[in-house]
């Protein structure tokens, strides 16, 4: 049975007090040793899931000149742009390619027939959505893009007064979210000049940090 990596840890001392106990354990000195991190991997209970996707080497995704020396272009990436594109599926292509057949052969009939009916495609993954999110089934709604979700909420929640019509986002949004809040406030006759505050990381940092 697969160990879990880490019990319920509410503090930052706590998350390091495991941490170098665990490295103890395993018989490194350094949180930051390489074996560390290969040991975590092999008893975290996610790891089984990497197999099925696809990870790209290195040299799909970098020219010659942009990999350092010493680097095997031929060793698989370390991919973290999980939030913008993650990982492709293994059962991607052939999930897709069965949806287009299904298209070529039975044109807008797709939208009731066969084993995922484009209809109420939805449905398959209500339960699972409100499982992710600790809702119940009938309190989800899957639904549009994020743009059009951001649309849609301020469209529902923003009631700008003279007091109170500031919007706060980060400084570099995906540029079709940042164009959703602008259309809002121009639509509730203010100036996206003066109504947006921008989030922005520290000088000489990338992340937002509070």
């Amino acid at each position: 049975m697969a160990q879990h990596l880490l019990p319920n840890l509410k503090t930052r001392d706590s998350l390091r007090g495991y941490l170098k106990g665990l490295a103890l354990e395993i018989g490194v000195r350094s949180l930051t040793d390489p074996q560390f991190a290969e040991e975590l991997d092999r008893r975290d209970e996610l790891a089984k899931f990497r197999d099925e996707f696809h990870v790209p080497v290195i040299s799909e995704l970098l020219s010659e000149d942009e990999i350092a020396g010493g680097v095997d272009p031929q060793e698989k990436c370390v991919y973290l742009n999980g939030c913008s594109l993650g990982l492709q599926p293994k059962e991607t292509q052939k999930l897709v390619d069965d949806e287009l057949e299904k298209w070529r052969k039975r044109g807008i009939r797709g939208h009731y027939l066969g084993e995922h009916p484009w209809y109420p495609i939805e449905d398959d993954v209500v339960a699972t959505s409100a499982n992710l999110v600790g809702a119940m089934p009938l309190e989800v709604a899957i639904m549009n893009s994020l743009t059009v979700n951001v649309h849609l909420g301020l469209a529902a929640f923003y009631k700008p007064t003279t007091e109170r019509f500031k919007i706060l986002m980060e400084s570099e949004p995906f540029p079709s979210d940042k164009y959703a809040v602008e259309s809002q406030i121009r639509w509730h006759g203010l100036d996206p000049l003066t109504t947006i505050l921008y989030a922005c990381p520290r000088e000489g940092e990338k992340n937002l940090a509070h």
